[in-house]
């Protein structure tokens, strides 16, 4: 692969292309809601109302300049508008809730509101966690539910009891067609993150699997060619971890790469990301980091890993630092790496290895990337 094409566009890279597609999208919602909201505004007399849609207007104008600005993280944008917009459907359908004066004026606000919590429950499912969406659904609901209830029951003229009994059957019939329509949402949705969850990640040891790490390094590549910048690898190798498996066993062997993922994942922090590249090799992705840093992070590594004590005795591993360099292809990345990763091994094992002409042209620490010419 070389940098004049594409890479094939990984999961993280789909992630953050959604993340700027959804910024559009509600942008380009808010702005077409803004009439919308002018015309509610003239087309009532009410004082009350007339506040709720210019604190509509405010709030919306306020979710058009946090998509405008990309260090809010497109999380609290949907947050923010999911609740902005479900409080002003119940303040609006509470107020004029309350200001009807007979039962069929009930029914009609209540009919009227009801796609409105509709639109709410969808735009729960998309824009928050499964589980706060359903409850956030089923409160707005059950609001809309009891506010109405307490209407019909407070008129001067109080129902009968067949005809407040028809209408809790009719209420509680949608409640129940509503409640099962979130459950399958949630469901679906559930599923949905179970499975992505198993095609990323590795069974045994919880890491990412190669084809995550993959994408992870195509995303992070993509980054680089617009921001001008490098991240490093480290490519590692548990050494004589055939003798491991020959002398305790593979579940034996199994545990061992379970606790090194533990101590790497400790050792990292937020640093980077941990991905089993296959058998008893792993790759550690490091966003932003030099080269020199990206050293430092292995010589830490494995001194942590020496410094576990496993069942079997120590545990060591042979470790090839690369870090991007300008015009290169993530393969050519990989293949650094590697090739850093093998003469560790020829040297003894146990041992972080960097070409030193690479090190050289870090010294620079990627100021000036394209100032240095590379064969």
């Amino acid at each position: 692969m070389s940098t004049k094409s594409q890479p094939s566009e990984g999961l993280n890279a789909q992630e953050s292309r959604l993340a700027g597609f959804k910024r559009r999208a509600y942008l380009l919602v808010c702005l077409a809601g803004f009439p919308g909201i002018g015309v509610g505004f003239f087309s009532t007399d009410e004082l009350v109302l007339k506040l709720l849609f210019v604190m509509l207007a405010v709030c919306t104008a306020s979710n058009i300049a946090s998509n405008l600005n990309a260090r809010v993280q497109i999380g609290q944008i949907e947050r923010f508008g999911f609740w902005y917009s479900a409080i002003f459907i119940l303040s609006r359908a509470a107020y004029s809730l309350f200001q009807a004066r007979n039962e069929m004026a009930v029914m009609a606000v209540f009919h009227e509101t009801y796609s409105s919590i509709a639109l709410i429950g969808l735009m729960a499912y998309i824009m928050l966690n499964t589980r706060t969406a359903l409850r956030a659904a089923l409160t707005v609901f059950g609001t809309m539910l009891i506010l109405n209830v307490i209407k019909l029951l407070s008129m001067p003229v109080t129902p009968t009891l067949p005809e407040l009994r028809n209408l809790l059957i009719g209420q509680l019939s949608l409640a129940g067609a509503f409640l099962a329509f979130s459950y399958v949402l949630a469901l679906t949705k559930d599923l949905l993150a179970v499975e992505q969850i198993r095609s990323s990640t590795d069974p045994l040891t919880g890491a990412a699997n190669r084809w995550q790490m993959y994408n992870s390094l195509e995303s992070e590549w993509l980054a680089c060619q617009s921001q001008k910048r490098s991240f490093g690898v480290i490519l590692l190798d548990i050494d004589h971890f055939k003798s491991i498996n020959d002398l305790y066993g593979h579940h034996a062997g199994d545990i061992v790469l379970q606790e090194l993922t533990r101590v790497f994942q400790k050792s990292l922090g937020n640093l980077g990301s941990v991905g089993r590249w296959g058998g008893e090799e792993f790759l550690i992705l490091l966003p932003h980091a030099t080269l020199g840093e990206a050293r430092v992070q292995a010589e830490a590594l494995k001194t942590n890993l020496a410094k576990h004590k496993f069942k079997v005795g120590q545990v060591t591993a042979s470790f090839g630092v690369a870090c991007l360099l300008p015009n290169e292809s993530t393969n050519d990345l990989m293949r650094r790496a590697d090739e850093n990763l093998y003469s560790a091994k020829l040297s003894g094992r146990n041992r972080v290895e960097i070409k030193a002409r690479v090190a050289l042209e870090f010294d620079l620490e990627y100021k000036n990337p394209r100032a240095t010419n590379h064969s």
